[in-house]
């Protein structure tokens, strides 16, 4: 739904992002889809695509695990 009408999320894309996220607070799942949509906005202004890919599951995810870990 965060996705509107502008962007497509595959099925597929969509499973790898429930996985990863089913064991998450709601905040930290809200944070992490904001960042999904944030990068798939990106790739939306570098090449015009439109589609949440798994590439940007993968790399959100990897983003905020990387900002936790600072002190």
């Amino acid at each position: 739904m965060m996705a509107g009408d502008i962007f497509s999320v595959s099925r597929h894309t969509t499973d790898v992002a429930a996985r990863a996220l089913q064991d998450r607070f709601f905040s930290d799942t809200d944070v992490a889809l904001k960042r999904i949509l944030d990068l798939a906005a990106l790739r939306y202004l570098r090449d015009g695509s439109i589609t949440v890919t798994q590439e940007d599951v993968t790399d959100a995810l990897r983003l905020l695990l990387m900002e936790a870990s600072r002190p």
